[in-house]
């Protein structure tokens, strides 16, 4: 597994509503989180400085999704600091309702609007592919996989004026054909959740942030305590990853049965 020299964190929504797949965090929770990276000296670095160098006290925060509470509540906690950071929009659902994610109580949050994006890439935060649709890539047939890569990357460089260097699979899934089309589509490096390949820069992994995580899973997250929690935190995100399947079968389901999922 790759374990990168500057650790990468991964966010999803942030807010009060309770989300059974555990994907969130509290506003408290993620305020405190940053509180507790500029107490301690962290800064935070872009996507391309995380995986090909190392500085000490640098840290990278990601988004997946692209939530609309990325800019309501996590973009203001993290300009109290000077942070920025990488979101991945899932192009299809932009300024509409998570109606892609199957879960428990069929809660729905709002996405970014390509408003609200502008205005963060204009203060530093850049933004990549997470897709057009949030389908699990590994299911998908090459030509709409090779669809899936190229429209969501193309709409992001047209509405935010910008390229779109970077990509973070759904679900975290992929494999060896859906990382040459991801490379093939323009792609300068791959993220997935918990797991990574060593060397390998189509499949980087990340540190997922959870609504359960203490200061105490922050800091393992981040390498300050030792090997052995910092596996044990890469396995706590395997197992909760594990139940975002539930959202691919009943997707693909529905899909079997002739209707459209967007």
């Amino acid at each position: 597994m790759m374990r990168n020299k500057i650790p990468i964190l991964a966010y999803h929504k942030t807010g009060i509503k309770f989300d059974w797949s555990g994907t969130w965090s509290t506003p408290s929770q993620f305020s405190l989180h940053m509180r507790y990276l500029h107490a301690m000296g962290y800064r935070t670095c872009t996507l391309k400085e995380a995986i090909t160098g190392y500085q000490p006290k640098r840290v990278a925060i990601t988004f997946d999704d692209a939530y609309e509470s990325v800019y309501t509540l996590a973009y203001p906690a993290m300009k109290k600091f000077g942070f920025r950071g990488t979101v991945f929009v899932i192009t299809g659902y932009v300024g509409r309702n998570n109606s892609w994610d199957v879960n428990l109580g069929f809660r729905r949050w709002g996405h970014l609007s390509w408003d609200q994006m502008r205005e963060m890439v204009d203060d530093g935060f850049e933004f990549g592919s997470h897709t057009e649709t949030h389908s699990d890539l590994t299911r998908l047939a090459p030509d709409v996989v090779r669809r899936e890569l190229a429209s969501s990357k193309t709409t992001l460089e047209a509405n935010l004026n910008s390229p779109c260097r970077y990509l973070s699979y759904p679900f975290g899934r992929t494999n060896t054909s859906v990382k040459h089309l991801a490379e093939a589509a323009g792609y300068e490096a791959a993220f997935t959740i918990a797991a990574g390949k060593r060397g390998d820069v189509m499949e980087i992994g990340r540190m997922g942030v959870y609504v359960t995580d203490l200061l105490f899973d922050l800091k393992a997250k981040l390498g300050l305590s030792g090997h052995i929690l910092g596996n044990a935190e890469r396995s706590k995100g395997r197992f909760i990853n594990f139940f975002s399947n539930g959202t691919t079968i009943i997707n693909r389901l529905k899909r079997s049965k002739g209707r459209k999922v967007l």
